[in-house]
């Protein structure tokens, strides 16, 4: 996601998130040229349904409803599919979070890195309109 808004980073896995009701198919579809392993919820990250896996030699990470335990307690991520940006690759429209939303997400996850990289390019990309 962060490299689709623009921003230079090398990814360590692939982030897929999907409706809930979508979950089984994504599932589905990733198994055919993966090997996907569906685990439940831990008391940090307690998404409705996660699976992790290897597909075309890529780590990829399967997510519906996504919940991360800060310490306020529980946040929410419920994917709004009319908030999302796209960005095309190779003529196909890949949707991606809003990083406005991220930053509250990577602050409840700790991941203080990921969130001054947004803070600043948000900051950056303001600058330059």
């Amino acid at each position: 996601m962060l490299q689709c808004a623009g921003i230079e980073i090398q990814p360590k896995d692939i982030d897929l998130f999907v409706l809930p009701r979508d979950f089984d198919l994504a599932l589905a579809l990733l198994n055919q040229d993966g090997e996907m392993i569906e685990f439940g919820p831990t008391s940090v990250f307690g998404s409705e349904r996660f699976a992790r896996g290897v597909v075309f030699n890529e780590e990829v990470d399967l997510i519906a409803g996504m919940r991360i335990l800060g310490e306020d307690g529980w946040v929410e991520y419920d994917m709004d599919p009319a908030t999302l940006s796209n960005v095309f690759v190779e003529g196909e429209k890949i949707p991606y979070g809003n990083l406005e939303e991220w930053v509250g997400l990577y602050a409840a996850m700790n991941r203080l890195d990921k969130v001054r990289l947004i803070q600043s390019h948000l900051k950056n990309k303001g600058a330059s309109k």
